[in-house]
Formats: C-alpha cells, structure tokens, sequence
C-alpha cells in the first residue's frame, strides 16, 4: 500500500479546499507532516509566522518568528530583548525580530550581532566574541 495516511488517498482539489480553510500554523503543521504537503503548502512569510506564533499552539509552545531564516522557533533560540518590550509577541517591531543563530551569523552590514555585542540568554550575561 503507497499510503496508510487516508488524507492522501483524497484528490488534490479536496486539500486545496481543506487548505483554504486552516489557519498559519496548521498549515505549517500539516506542511510538517510528509513531502507530499511540502511540496504543496507554499512557506509562510513573516506575517503568516507572527500570526502563527500568537495562535493557541504558538502561545503554549513558547514559540517565536526570526525574520531573517522566516522559521518559527522556541523562545530558548532568542536572547531575551527578543522576546521583550518592542520586539515581544504582537509588538510593533516583531518584524525586526531574530534567532540567535540568525544574529551571530550575520554578514558584515546586516542588523544582527557584532563583536563585543552583549546578550542576554535567560538572565545571563553573554558577550559576542572579539576574534572569531
């Protein structure tokens, strides 16, 4: 048997019709689930990642958008500024919002992390290295 997922075996018209009717994070979700529906639900963009952030499963999962990778990660992967005040859940520079991954890795020019920048992780302290 090709599948054992009985939402396969429906014609493709049928989840064009089930897709219009979920929200950003269950159409990520749903995305997550097989290559098939990979290949058939488009990436979200920024927006649809805020929307999905501040859905039900984005709230208890602790769940926030970077706007330079477009992925929705837990809130462990930001520094705390992230997470806070302007740049928090529904805040006005959401948008602007970055993973720490993101932030380090961030070519000469780009708004990110530079040497000898400090961040906070959980309370802690940390210092972007001088020489690396």
């Amino acid at each position: 048997e090709a599948s054992a997922c009985p939402l396969l075996a429906l014609p493709g018209e049928l989840h064009n019709k089930i897709l219009q009717q979920l929200g950003p994070m269950h159409r990520l979700l749903l995305r997550a689930t097989c290559r098939y529906f990979r290949t058939i639900i488009p990436p979200l963009n920024l927006y649809e990642l805020l929307a999905a952030e501040a859905s039900r499963i984005g709230m208890e999962r602790k769940l926030y958008a970077c706007s330079f990778c477009h992925r929705l990660r837990p809130a462990t992967c930001f520094d705390d500024s992230m997470k806070e005040w302007a740049r928090g859940k529904g805040a006005r520079d959401s948008i602007k919002r970055f993973c720490l991954d993101c932030g380090v890795r961030s070519p000469p020019g780009r708004v990110g992390y530079g040497r000898g920048d400090h961040i906070r992780i959980k309370g802690a302290l940390f210092v972007i290295c001088f020489y690396c």
